[in-house]
């Protein structure tokens, strides 16, 4: 059982889930007019594209790195994607709003 292994997958979930939310706000704050009444479907718009990078990034680390213990590494990367969610919806909401300027 390699401790540093799960910590990496949940951190890299996290980073990325963070990530994206940040890009997406800003891109769609730049396309189209967010206000805060609009701010939970983009939200989960946001969720929803944080989940498939993180799906793309497994499935290029799973593949090519070759990673052992492969249910662990999936579980610990979608729980840092789902923590990144939390934190994005309960922490990151008046800066995520602040990205549409």
């Amino acid at each position: 059982m390699d401790i540093v292994l799960y910590l990496k997958a949940g951190f890299m979930g996290f980073a990325l889930s963070i990530g994206v939310q940040m890009l997406f706000f800003f891109i769609a704050g730049s396309l189209m007019k967010v206000t805060a009444k609009n701010f939970y479907r983009v939200f989960v718009l946001a969720a929803v594209a944080a989940f498939a990078a993180i799906y793309m990034f497994l499935h290029y680390k799973i593949r090519v790195a070759q990673v052992p213990e492969t249910q662990a590494f999936v579980s610990a990367c979608v729980g840092g994607w789902f923590a990144g969610i939390i934190f994005g919806f309960t922490r990151m909401k008046n800066f995520l709003l602040s990205l549409r300027r």
